[in-house]
């Protein structure tokens, strides 16, 4: 059985919309210096795995620290939420909840290439990541590596982590979800 699921992307006119606005340099990023809590990861390899830091984009807030759902936080959620429903129904495929959704930007970086193997939640999801830039920066999920190259679309459960990209940023969307 294949962890990752790579979708068909049928590049709608919403998709192209939404890619242009989060590729756009005046599209608002933020510095996230920490991605993970250490009690989330107490067992990947330190020698060999990086907690890097990068811009994200917030568009809906997991649920935590007393709040029992997801918080929208950002304009954009509702074009990007749009957007994946387009890609989720091309590819006849039942989302019942969205539990997170941001916009990550990463960029190439020395030393240590490979991000902390993680899950997103401490409860059952599933992800799914679109790339909007042709940068490189593979995603591995449980032994399983896919190279991803411009419009790709993947979706996965189970750990996983990421290469830091070669030469330009790696912008990717990221939600996770429920069938």
């Amino acid at each position: 059985m294949n962890d990752i699921i790579q979708l068909k992307n049928p590049k709608t006119e919403l998709y192209h919309h939404c890619k242009k606005v989060v590729v756009d340099m005046n599209f608002p990023w933020f510095y996230t210096k920490r991605t993970l809590l250490p009690e989330a990861t107490p067992h990947y390899d330190r020698s060999n795995h990086t907690e890097n830091s990068h811009l994200t984009h917030s568009l809906l807030v997991r649920p935590n620290d007393g709040h029992r759902y997801p918080i929208q936080c950002s304009e954009h959620l509702e074009n990007c939420e749009k957007m994946l429903m387009e890609i989720f129904d091309y590819n006849n495929i039942r989302v019942g909840c969205f539990f997170r959704m941001c916009l990550n930007l990463v960029f190439p970086s020395g030393g240590i290439q490979l991000t902390i193997p993680h899950k997103d939640h401490f409860y059952s999801h599933k992800n799914v990541l679109v790339y909007f830039t042709n940068s490189g920066g593979s995603t591995f999920v449980e032994g399983e590596e896919h190279d991803p190259i411009e419009d790709d679309v993947i979706t996965f459960e189970g750990e996983h982590y990421h290469k830091l990209p070669e030469r330009d940023p790696r912008i990717v969307l990221v939600a996770t979800y429920t069938s």
